[in-house]
């Protein structure tokens, strides 16, 4: 609905007119009686869901996820993630190594939830799937982690974005 706003308090990046919202897919929570701005539309004709919310030149990749491989549900929308994999050896069966593959990832969906209120309260969302956003070159490093070892994410604290850099850990180093 269009609703009066003080002319003296613009908000940045509002709409005058409901032709310049009809027919665009939500891309992120909008509460009731809040101002629509355009960071939270999709751009026209991109339609809605999950795909408009993708920026250009990135991805989304699903990956399977258990209770344990998705921090006990606390992999959730919004959150940013490391994936790691543990490969094994196929020759010498008990030399395994583990690494981190892709690192400070952000989480676009759990399960098929893509809002974060559930996240806003700490609540966890279990699920068999998350979906994360990543560079083309991460989507194959993700899929070949997936399809060569186990995939294992972990919990970054939303602060820290740095990259972690490691030179993996092998059976003989335990």
């Amino acid at each position: 609905k269009l609703a009066k706003w003080p002319a003296e308090a613009p908000v940045p990046g509002t709409f005058a007119k409901l032709d310049e919202v009809l027919d665009r897919g939500l891309i992120a929570t909008v509460e009731e009686n809040e101002p629509l701005i355009a960071a939270k539309l999709a751009p026209i004709e991109a339609g809605a869901g999950l795909p408009p919310s993708i920026p250009p030149g990135m991805r989304a990749i699903s990956v399977k996820v258990n209770e344990v491989v998705g921090v006990a549900g606390f992999v959730v929308p919004g959150t940013r993630v490391d994936v790691m994999v543990t490969l094994t050896n196929r020759q010498a069966q008990q030399e395994s190594v583990t690494r981190v593959v892709v690192s400070n990832v952000q989480v676009l969906t759990a399960g098929t939830r893509i809002d974060q209120e559930n996240a806003k309260d700490g609540k966890p969302i279990p699920s068999t799937v998350v979906t994360l956003l990543v560079s083309p070159e991460d989507v194959e490093r993700i899929a070949l982690a997936g399809s060569e070892g186990q995939v294992m994410l972990t919990l970054r604290n939303p602060l820290d974005t740095s990259q972690t850099i490691t030179s993996g850990t092998r059976t003989a180093a335990l």
